[in-house]
């Protein structure tokens, strides 16, 4: 998967609190291709809170690699869908994107790109990362967040 050439652009900003924002996006990725770019955040970043955060960042794609899944098997009685591997980058694309579209404050731009990736992979409910980044560009609880996107017509 190729990473968001906007998080490159949030890595150069001067303020930490950006590039913070750059590192989180780095690991929600959860892409191998991710832990380069850390590595150097973490030898390189003037920041050291910048740096501790992408040394987790990197402990946690590592984690996720490791473990051999995308999914947080939290809830025993979920209910998964068939989806296919093609499906499932293109709905976590989708989500890196909408996360980037909030850093730039284009929120509604990134609530859509959210919900299209629920919609294509609806698995994500189950995925913790997936959840934190609905409820990040909701700016509400995650499980709020979620039964806001898999469940429009309740409202």
């Amino acid at each position: 998967m190729e990473l968001d050439p906007k998080i490159f652009e949030y890595l150069k900003k001067s303020d930490p609190e950006e590039r913070k924002k750059a590192v989180k996006a780095l690991a929600q990725t959860e892409d191998k291709s991710a832990i380069p770019v850390l590595a150097k955040i973490y030898e390189k970043d003037p920041d050291a809170d910048v740096r501790e955060m992408a040394l987790r960042a990197g402990r946690h794609i590592k984690k996720q690699l490791h473990a051999g899944n995308w999914l947080s098997h939290e809830n025993e009685n979920a209910v998964y869908v068939e989806v296919s591997d093609d499906t499932k980058r293109e709905a976590r694309r989708l989500l890196n994107k909408g996360l980037q579209a909030t850093f730039a404050g284009d929120y509604d731009t990134a609530q859509d790109l959210v919900i299209q990736g629920f919609i294509m992979n609806p698995n994500l409910q189950h995925d913790r990362e997936a959840r934190r980044v609905a409820a990040d560009v909701f700016r509400m609880k995650e499980q709020e967040a979620i039964d806001l996107i898999m469940n429009p017509d309740d409202e």
